[in-house]
C-alpha cells in the first residue's frame, strides 16, 4: 500500500460502507452509467441463480459469463472487484445498466432483500432505496 499512488490510496481508503448525510451507502467505482432502484440480491454463485427475480439488483463479488442471463434481467449490479474489462462492466454498458464495481465488501454489507439505488455515474449504493 506504501509504494500505491496516494491518489488511489485514497480512492481505495474512501472505498465500503459509509454515513453519508445521514445515509448508509456502499462506496465503489462508477463503472456502467446511470440510476436504478432495486431489491438487493445478493447471490454468491450458481446455486442461487433462482432467487433472481427481474427488476432486482445484483450484488455479487464478481461475475462471469454464466452471470449474463442475470444482468440481462438486473436493474442495476454491484460487484466487489472488477474494472471497465471485466465481465460485469462490459455487458452491463451492454445491456444499458448501472454498474458500481470495487464497491469493497458489498456483499456482507448490503443486506439481502434491502432496497437500493444504484448510482453508476457516481459510484455510490444507497442502501433504503432512497
Amino acid at each position: 500500500m506504501k509504494m500505491t499512488p496516494a491518489e488511489v490510496r485514497a480512492q481505495l481508503m474512501e472505498r465500503g460502507l459509509q454515513t453519508r448525510d445521514g445515509r448508509r451507502v456502499v462506496v465503489g467505482t462508477p463503472a456502467s452509467p446511470g440510476t436504478a432502484r432495486g431489491i438487493a440480491r445478493v447471490v454468491s454463485g450458481p446455486e442461487d441463480f433462482g432467487r433472481f427475480q427481474p427488476g432486482d439488483v445484483l450484488v455479487a463479488h464478481a461475475t462471469s459469463p454464466i452471470w449474463t442471463p442475470l444482468l440481462a434481467v438486473a436493474a442495476a449490479a454491484v460487484t466487489e472487484v472488477g474494472g471497465p474489462f471485466a465481465h460485469a462492466a462490459i455487458v452491463a454498458r451492454e445491456f444499458g445498466i448501472p454498474l458500481v464495481d470495487g464497491a469493497l465488501d458489498a456483499t456482507r454489507s448490503i443486506p439481502d432483500g434491502v432496497p437500493v439505488v444504484v448510482n453508476g455515474s457516481s459510484g455510490l449504493v444507497e442502501l433504503g432505496g432512497g
